[in-house]
């Protein structure tokens, strides 16, 4: 029996259509002439290595064209053909994550970094010259901050364009999308930096992804009710990265230590309460109320004053007095804890400073 077998990607699935023969797998165009040579008889048998060229040709391909539904189609098939490909194994997930919906952003970027580990260790352990595990793997970084900054910017764009009235429904839904966006770098750091745990010289690359993540995660903190706990994580990472980048690390970690001597100088620095201080409102109405009464009762003789109405004139005198003495306040509690705020920031200012000698110690500054 007679077959026809696409020369570009060893596909049989081709039909005749507008007066040539179209492969359905990857599109490729036939004349009628070119199917009569491409007829083989009896069993197809397909040259893989042949098949598996033509694969990555179509797939590449696609990726330089931004064909994303294609490429991940393309490199799903050489993946099923050489399972050892890192190409393969980051790109068929990397393509499928880009044609994600909103809703789906999350997900997407969760098998983004799942792939991560698989791809860098297929790296190291199938390609053996250091120059191109390098290019690769910075391959890799610059496609994780692109597919990161694009999710966190199509969330953000999402976000701002829902109703004001009902956007903070959707602010934790953001703030998921954002997370999802900025571990992609975190992990891909650490992919690199546990494939090349031996090789120093490719390992030191994650820290480039690090970076990458620290930013994005800095711009969108704000968005997270932990603040606190986040800005922990971005420290740790800060720190990770100083590992292999003593600049940056330094620097990093010095901006967080001069920003708590500031506070402790800020509060140090700060004047006390003062001993005597005026509610004004209060005051003023205490006095407006007692002066009101006095009018009367001047005025007025009691002779003239009702049971009730003197009942009234001597509550609104009650009144005005409580409020006028009420209004005066001598501050003894505001000027403890004042004091209290500057002792425990002058033991802050100490500790943070022997945090900053530490460091300098640390990075040999």
């Amino acid at each position: 029996m007679k077959a026809l077998v696409c020369e570009m990607c060893g596909s049989q699935d081709i039909l005749k259509k507008d007066g040539v023969y179209v492969c359905q797998y990857c599109g490729t165009k036939y004349t009628v002439e070119e199917a009569k040579k491409m007829m083989v008889e009896g069993t197809v048998k397909v040259d893989n290595s042949d098949r598996l060229t033509n694969l990555y040709q179509v797939a590449r391909r696609a990726k330089e064209n931004n064909d994303y539904e294609g490429a991940a189609k393309y490199y799903d098939s050489v993946q099923a053909e050489d399972p050892t490909s890192w190409e393969a194994c980051f790109y068929s997930t990397y393509f499928k994550a880009l044609t994600c919906t909103i809703g789906s952003i999350r997900s997407a970027a969760v098998s983004v970094s799942n792939c991560l580990d698989t791809a860098c260790s297929l790296v190291c352990d199938h390609i053996s010259d250091v120059d191109e595990q390098k290019r690769i793997v910075n391959e890799i970084i610059d496609r994780c901050n692109k597919i990161a900054n694009v999710f966190a910017s199509t969330a953000k764009k999402h976000y701002n364009d829902i109703d004001v009235s009902i956007r903070n429904n959707y602010t934790q839904e953001f703030a998921d999308r954002i997370a999802a966006s900025y571990e992609i770098l975190y992990n891909c750091g650490n992919s690199i930096n546990t494939a090349f745990c031996n090789d120093t010289d490719v390992a030191s690359l994650a820290a480039r992804s690090w970076k990458y993540g620290i930013e994005l995660h800095k711009k969108y903190v704000y968005l997270f009710a932990d603040e606190k706990s986040h800005n922990a994580l971005i420290q740790i990472y800060i720190k990770k990265t100083g590992l292999y980048d003593k600049n940056y690390g330094y620097n990093e970690e010095k901006k967080v230590i001069d920003e708590k001597i500031w506070d402790a100088k800020q509060t140090i620095n700060s004047a006390l309460p003062k001993k005597l201080y005026i509610n004004h409102k209060i005051f003023w109405t205490g006095l407006f109320s007692l002066a009101a009464a006095i009018f009367i009762v001047a005025y007025f003789e009691w002779r003239y004053f009702e049971a009730i109405t003197i009942i009234i004139i001597i509550g609104l005198f009650a009144f005005g007095l409580l409020l006028t003495i009420g209004g005066v306040d001598f501050n003894k509690n505001r000027v403890r804890i004042a004091i209290n705020e500057k002792e425990k920031a002058k033991k802050d200012l100490e500790e943070a400073e022997q945090e900053l000698k530490a460091l300098a110690a640390k990075y040999g500054k």
